[in-house]
């Protein structure tokens, strides 16, 4: 498959995402990997070499993991 490519579970079919819509993530188990939104609202995954991560960067967009601030109440 190419970069663009994943494989939709739910559709069972090969979908191809443009590159604006890819971006590389890095998983909790710290695996990086290529994820996407299929047209069906499915989440695509793709795993990815560490060794093409840079590959990948400069080709889509590197997506940053936001952390939730939990607004504390004052009494």
């Amino acid at each position: 498959m190419k970069s663009n490519e994943f494989y939709c579970v739910s559709c069972k079919d090969k979908v191809v995402c443009s590159a604006k819509d890819i971006r590389v993530a890095k998983l909790k188990n710290g695996k990086p990997a290529l994820k996407s939104k299929c047209k069906c609202g499915c989440n695509l995954t793709k795993f990815i070499k560490a060794s093409s991560v840079a590959k990948y960067k400069s080709k889509f967009k590197s997506r940053k993991r936001s952390v939730k601030k939990s607004k504390k109440r004052s009494s």
